[in-house]
């Protein structure tokens, strides 16, 4: 099967990324590195020694700076205890933090 990847991800981008597009904090989110795009669609996600996090890929994806990221990782446990969606939760840092 061949697919195409998006023109605004590229290989080595670092992301935020959610098992569902809903961005559920009790789901599984990570924040990483993009490699590809799943036989059904889905994105690949890897850490910082090449492993992927999830091997089904993730639903829903976005690029981030590096210090947003950084700030995604120190607020993970209050992330997944907000009851504040994820997508939502990086709007927050965002206008917080002044990104």
């Amino acid at each position: 099967m061949e697919y195409h990847l998006e023109p605004k991800f590229k290989k080595g981008d670092y992301v935020l990324a959610t098992k569902y597009s809903d961005g559920d904090p009790r789901d599984h989110f990570v924040v990483g590195y993009f490699r590809d795009m799943t036989w059904h669609g889905r994105f690949n996600v890897i850490d910082d020694e090449g492993d992927l996090f999830r091997h089904n890929g993730f639903r829903r994806m976005e690029r981030i700076p590096k210090q947003i990221g950084l700030t995604l990782i120190k607020e993970m446990d209050k992330i997944e205890n907000s009851g504040i969606g994820v997508w939502d939760y990086l709007k927050i840092i965002k206008e917080r933090d002044n990104y």
